[in-house]
């Protein structure tokens, strides 16, 4: 089964509903404060899982489409500005010019590529750079806080399923499609 944006969503929106309507009986030797509680720690849990799969498809969909398009070496605005980045990082080190440019292409920082895109979008007067900006922001803090160092620090704010969810459906319209 292919786990696509309004699947993954759909999912957190049915176990939130479940979570939610469980009976006190499910529950026993609690209080109605402690009930409501315990779900709302179970919905905040199911909250971070649901964002943290969606940015890991996020950034699954944004690294294939930007080492393909490195490779097809296509002459869209978004395809050169890709091999442009590539090249730029094809200068680092001794051994990397002795490297295929996709090779070098995969080792790019996520966050460069989402530099770029934001910068291509606000090239174009497209508001969609504003989204590839929070999405930075989210990979920034809460990604990297949920993947690496959750028992340490304080709880960044976890973005909206449903947020990263229309966000995941906008780059497959305007970024995976073209």
């Amino acid at each position: 089964m292919r786990f696509d944006y309004e699947i993954l969503l759909n999912d957190f929106l049915w176990l939130r509903d479940v979570i939610l309507d469980l009976p006190a009986e499910k529950f026993p030797f609690r209080t109605p404060m402690e009930i409501h509680e315990e779900k709302t720690s179970i919905v905040r849990e199911l909250r971070q899982d649901s964002s943290f799969k969606l940015l890991t498809r996020l950034e699954a969909d944004i690294r294939d489409d930007f080492i393909g398009r490195v490779r097809r070496k296509r002459r869209d605005a978004l395809s050169q500005g890709y091999v442009h980045l590539a090249r730029v990082w094809h200068g680092h080190g001794s051994s990397a010019y002795s490297q295929r440019l996709e090779t070098v292409a995969r080792r790019v920082p996520l966050e460069d590529i989402l530099t770029r895109l934001r910068d291509h979008f606000r090239e174009t007067g497209d508001s969609f750079h504003q989204d590839c900006s929070d999405l930075k922001g989210h990979f920034r803090v809460f990604r990297n806080w949920y993947a690496h160092g959750r028992p340490l620090g304080t709880l960044p704010a976890c973005p909206d399923p449903e947020s990263l969810a229309r966000i995941g459906l906008e780059f497959e319209r305007r970024v995976f499609t073209a």
